[in-house]
């Protein structure tokens, strides 16, 4: 089998798109939802896939369920892999940053900055343990960073892509 990887927000748009792609190529995909009894497309990965999906609870605003998703049985050997995807825009999408509501520029905040320092917190020594040689989460000077992370912001009506590999 491939490499093993973790991705938040994979029950719907690039998640859940990646989601499919990745076993395709045969990859063992962890796939954390908000609300996984609602996933139903996730649902039929799984049926198609088999053992290859686990899906997982995991509310990036929810420290417990971070933590149960990083204990999850598939993950026993590590993580190649973590895509931070899970984010969220405000129900008043076409805001602009001068006339936004302060309390929907917190609730992005909180999801799409601090849920994705929560999930790489609770990943990174799962990260350490992976299969890709010269994963680590001390950067090396001079040059990039080689632990394998993917952060994609990609909110409903506006998407921003940003990654490490």
């Amino acid at each position: 089998m491939g490499h093993t990887i973790f991705i938040s927000g994979a029950n719907r748009g690039i998640g859940l798109a990646l989601t499919a792609e990745l076993l395709k190529g045969g990859h063992q995909v962890i796939a954390g939802a908000r609300k996984p009894e609602q996933a139903a497309e996730l649902e039929r990965l799984r049926k198609r896939h088999g053992q290859a999906l686990d899906v997982v609870k995991l509310d990036v605003n929810d420290e417990r369920t971070i933590e149960a998703a990083a204990k999850s049985k598939a993950l026993a050997e590590g993580l190649d892999v973590l895509v931070n995807n899970a984010a969220v825009f405000p129900e008043e999408g076409d805001e602009s940053i001068f006339d936004m509501n302060l309390d929907h520029f917190r609730e992005a905040f909180e999801t799409n900055v601090l849920g994705v320092i929560r999930v790489t917190r609770a990943f990174v020594p799962l990260i350490e343990r992976g299969k890709i040689p010269g994963s680590s989460t001390s950067p090396p000077a001079p040059g990039p960073w080689p632990g394998r992370m993917i952060t994609a912001i990609t909110p409903t009506r506006r998407r921003r892509r940003r990654s490490t590999w």
